[in-house]
């Protein structure tokens, strides 16, 4: 299969520029995403081998991120190009599966939990970042309900008035939430502020409870849908 034909089967315009529901830097990505595709669907790796190998490249990524707080600098920036790896990879996974017709459920799974397993280590890491015990165990509690549970019940919840403004800085897809925010623009941030000298326990004490407090109001959001349903019941 050449490239032209690897292309047709994987998307359906013409070219990636042509996908106008996308801003031009997602279209450019997905353009090298497409050539880094081919020549790995040339070496003939499948798109789930592609996933898992990024999740734990990802994982360690964050490991060497979790040094800052000892001082470094250099294993910071290397797991930041890990954790951005992972990204670049969600832009080959299903150009592969496409082009070799191996597209499954099994796929979709592993192609999302990464970014949520990412998201998930990034909360944990502000809080590690803190020193306080508080702030991990706060963080794991931001981590169940903002990760998992807030994709879960947002379509229970009203998509009008108020309460359906406030869900949507939620899920909207700049949202603090966002993956386009939490695992492209958050890891710039650290990476600046531990360029800059800056005080990343103070920084890392804000996001916590900027998160923390995130997770309680959408637990309050709930409730009254709760109380709904059990009335119908």
């Amino acid at each position: 299969m050449n490239f032209t034909e690897f292309c047709a089967k994987s998307y359906p315009e013409k070219s990636v520029f042509d996908r106008k529901q996308f801003d031009p830097f997602t279209n450019f990505v997905k353009w090298f995403a497409m050539r880094f595709g081919y020549f790995l669907f040339q070496g003939g790796v499948t798109a789930n081998t592609l996933d898992v190998l990024a999740l734990l490249l990802s994982f360690l990524g964050f490991f060497f991120f979790s040094t800052a707080r000892d001082g470094h600098i250099v294993l910071p920036f290397l797991g930041i190009a890990l954790l951005y790896f992972h990204i670049f990879v969600d832009f080959v996974d299903g150009t592969l599966a496409k082009a070799s017709g191996t597209t499954s459920l099994l796929g979709h799974y592993l192609d999302e939990i990464g970014c949520d397993i990412d998201r998930m280590l990034l909360l944990v890491l502000f809080g590690v970042y803190t020193g306080k015990i508080f702030f991990i165990l706060g963080n794991c509690f931001a981590v169940g309900i903002l990760i998992r549970l807030a994709p879960l019940t947002k379509k229970e919840l009203p998509t009008t008035g108020k309460i359906g403004a406030l869900c949507r800085l939620y899920v909207y897809k700049y949202s603090f939430l966002s993956v386009r925010f939490m695992l492209a623009i958050l890891p710039l941030l650290l990476g600046l502020v531990l360029l800059m000298r800056w005080d990343l326990q103070l920084l890392s004490t804000l996001l916590s409870l900027f998160y923390e407090i995130a997770a309680v109001v959408w637990l309050f959001l709930c409730i009254p849908q709760f109380k709904e349903k059990a009335k119908v019941v």
